[in-house]
Formats: structure tokens, sequence, C-alpha cells
């Protein structure tokens, strides 16, 4: 049996999982079970997540998960649990986080009673379900979870265990996001510098390169770039040294990283580790589309700050593509490049073809458009009017979109100073005027691309009424960015 369980990690990469399945049907259930949860661990620490979330559906099918109630029937308990627990973890490694999400609770509702409360499979199932919550954004309820578990996982399993790895990562994050920054950063550091040190090091590298990763989105929300940049070089340095420069979280930490340099002013480090990302070989797997897709995505915004307009529109369409071929027309991701696309055809004087552009995917997404793909779509259409000098068209479509925005909790200084612009230019001064002054420090904090956009609009119509110190006073906070 254990020689079967080795041969199943040397053949994971080699043989589909139901060919192996196939040479074990004679195991019983809670064996099959285990070689499943085992494979599915092969596959998520490769990097094929579409592979890991089919093995954890197999465990299920396998062996029906059944309630504490039904284990006198036969039901073999240990064996649901192991079930339960692959596909758990498998569609939390997927980012799959309401399936994730589901699956933890109904783990828990099977374990409570079955297991000790000091039971590693229990303590998983905690440390489980605040990662999924952290994932979700539910700080609160993820800190609470954490704060309970944390010491009992550590103790019970280990410091260096993965379970207690993930719970020590994620209380100093929930600590730092919920405003306790400071024992939050020093509870990050401490297990860095441990882990940096730790004669383990080569085994434990995944749980280090997710603290790196961590830390560094830490000081970006911090405004720490300095710090956040030095993290996320560490990141991939870990996943260059062990996986492998093309693998796909690699790529990842790549299009991370260039995302961090870009903030910094680094634009020529940024565009190397992107084009290093669109360049690498492909599997052609949902995973690795999805990773290519956002760094074209972001070469395309880089690309336009850097007046490239040409190599802009075809990074954003290139992105586009590849978000529908990977994720479906109707996936959020896939609007969102919709309204890149319009939104970087429109800065390019693209006009016609931003509008046709936006017209073709209205049509093909017919009554499939959700709230938030609206916004997107109708954002990108509203500045191809704007720039068409449609203004009444340009005010009819940004004012559904900041209205779609503020319904979704989304923030609307970018749309209301593009509604300022269009009355402006429409003849209402007095409302124009208001929204666009009453933006500027927002743009201006969140390094808004429209914040220079809106200040040559307030130059341009002061000096278009002689008020030539006005205009001077906004062009010199334009030079001095």
């Amino acid at each position: 049996m254990a020689d079967l369980g080795r041969e199943f990690t040397r053949l994971t990469q080699l043989e589909p999982a139901r060919d192996l399945l196939a040479r074990a049907d004679s195991l019983s259930p809670k064996t099959r079970v285990l070689l499943l949860s085992n494979l599915g661990q092969s596959y998520r620490l490769a990097g094929f997540l579409d592979q890991a979330t089919a093995v954890a559906e197999m465990g299920l099918t396998s062996v029906a998960p059944a309630p504490p109630a039904s284990t006198a029937s036969g039901a073999d308990p240990d064996a649901s649990l192991f079930a339960m627990l692959a596909a758990a973890q498998a569609a939390t490694a997927s980012g799959a986080q309401d399936e994730a999400l589901r699956l933890w609770e109904s783990y828990l509702e099977t374990a409570r009673g079955v297991v000790a409360w000091d039971d590693h499979r229990w303590l998983r199932g905690q440390v489980g379900l605040a990662q999924t919550l952290s994932q979700k954004g539910e700080a609160g309820r993820a800190r609470s979870i954490l704060e309970r578990w944390t010491d009992p996982t550590i103790a019970a399993l280990g410091p260096l265990d993965p379970s207690s790895l993930v719970a020590r990562r994620l209380l100093g994050w929930e600590r730092l996001r919920t405003g306790d920054t400071a024992d939050g950063m020093e509870l990050l550091t401490a297990l860095r510098d441990e882990l940096e040190s730790s004669e383990r090091r080569a085994e434990l590298w995944p749980s280090l390169a997710a603290i790196h990763n961590t830390i560094g989105v830490a000081h970006m929300q911090l405004g720490q770039l300095d710090g956040a940049l030095s993290a996320h070089e560490a990141d991939l340095a870990i996943a260059i040294e062990f996986q492998g420069a093309t693998h796909p979280d690699t790529l990842t930490s790549r299009v991370n990283l260039a995302g961090m340099a870009v903030d910094a002013g680094q634009v020529g480090r940024a565009l190397e580790l992107l084009r290093e990302v669109v360049e690498a070989p492909s599997d052609e797997s949902v995973q690795a589309l999805r990773i290519q897709a956002a760094a074209w995505a972001e070469l395309g915004w880089l690309y336009d700050s850097s007046d490239r307009p040409d190599d802009s529109v075809a990074a954003a369409l290139r992105a586009l593509d590849l978000r529908a071929e990977a994720l479906g027309p109707s996936d959020p991701y896939t609007a969102q490049s919709v309204g890149t696309a319009v939104t970087l055809m429109v800065r390019a004087g693209r006009l016609e073809e931003a509008l046709t552009l936006d017209q073709d995917w209205r049509a093909r997404l017919g009554d499939g458009v959700d709230a938030a793909m609206l916004a997107r779509i109708e954002l990108g259409l509203g500045l191809a009017h704007l720039r068409g000098g449609g203004f009444d068209e340009a005010l009819t479509s940004l004012e559904r979109a900041r209205d779609l925005r503020l319904a979704l909790g989304l923030q609307t200084a970018s749309v209301d100073s593009m509604i300022g612009e269009a009355r402006l230019r429409s003849g209402d001064v007095e409302g124009g005027l208001e929204l666009l002054t009453g933006t500027l420090g927002v743009l201006e904090r969140q390094r808004s691309l429209r914040y220079p956009e809106a200040l040559e609009v307030l130059a341009d119509y002061h000096d278009s009424v002689g008020d030539s110190g006005a205009a001077a006073g906004y062009r010199s906070r334009l030079e001095g960015r």
C-alpha cells in the first residue's frame, strides 16, 4: 500500500487520475479516498488546480459524506472526512471561494461530534474555513476563528505544520487588516525570519513564499512601496529557486512584482517582467491563460502610459481574447477586459473601433450582463462618447456607470470626474467644475490615470475664459507630478 502511494506521487503528472485509480479498485473506500487526497495534494503543489478539483470530486463520489447520525448504518466517517477535506482544499486552492466556504462549513458540521476539538482534522477544518473567509474579505470573522484556533493548532500539529503556518500567517494579516498594524506586521516578519533560517527551508518554501507575498501586500496597503517591492522580489526569487522560471506560480509572482514596479515608477523593470510572462511557454490550461491575460492587461495600461497607443490596444485585445477563451464571455474578468479595451481604444483615438467593440460585446452577452460587467462597459462607452464629442450620450452612459458602481459599493471618483468634464463641455459650467475640482484630491491619492486628464481639462477651461492664473496653477500641479 505504501509503495502504491509513492507510485501515485511519481506518476501524478504522467497518467490521468482515472487510469491510476483503475488499478486500485480492490482497495477499501477509506484507502481509496486517502490515495485521492494525496493525488489531489500533488496536483495542487504542482499548480494543476483543475486536476486537483477533479480528483477531489472523485473522492466525494467515491465515498458519499454522511453526517454523524448515519455512521451506525455502515458509512465510514473517516473516509467521508477525507473526501470532504480534499474537496474543500481543492476549492480553496482554485479560488472558488463560495464553493470552498460551503465545503468547509459542511466539513466542520460533519466532523462536529465525530472528532475531538484537538484532533488534526477539526483544526485543519477551522484553518481552512478561516483561509476562505480571509480570501472573501470577511476579515472580522476570519480573525475571530484564527484568534481561537491558531494556538491549539500549533500545540497539536507543531509550529511548522502546513496548517499551523497558514494560521500564523493569516493571523498576522488579519490583525494588520483590522487595525492592529504593529502586532500584525511583527507576527508576519517574525514568521518570515523563522522560515528563512530554518533547516527545513527547502521543504517549507511554499509557506515562505506566501509569507513574503502577504508582507508585500501589507506594505502596499500601508503605502510603503520600498517594503512592498522588496517582499515581492523575495517571493519571485523563491518561486524561481524551487519551481523554475516558467511555473504558473512563478509567472504570477512576476505579474505581481510588475504591478509594484509600476507604482514605484520603475517602468522598464515592469515591462521586462511582463514580457517574460507573455513570452513564456504555455500549456494552454485555464490557469496559464488567466496569468497570460493578466500580464497582457497590465502591458496595455503600461504601453498607454508610455505613449505607445497601438501597442496598448493590441495588448488589451489580447487580454480580452485570452479571458474569453479561458473564462467565457460572461465572466466578470472578461467584462473588465472589454471595458479596458474600449477605454484604451478611446485614449488611442480609435473611437469608431471602440464603439463597435462595445456594441459587439453587448450583442454577444445579451441578458447575461451583471451589474459589475455593465458598469465597466458603460464606463468605456461613456469615455468613447466623451472623446468623440457626444457629450449628452457620454453623460447618459457615465451616470449609469456611476449608479451601478455605487450600488456595488465601489468608488466613483474617476467616473464623477468624467461626468464633470461632460457637463462642463455640454454647457453646465457650475456643475461640471464642482465635480472636476471636488474629485481631484481623491484621484491624486489614488494615483489615478484620470488625475492628469482632469488637470488638463481644468487648465484648458480656465484658459478659454481668460483666467490664465488659474490655468497656470493647474498646469504647475500637472508638471509637479
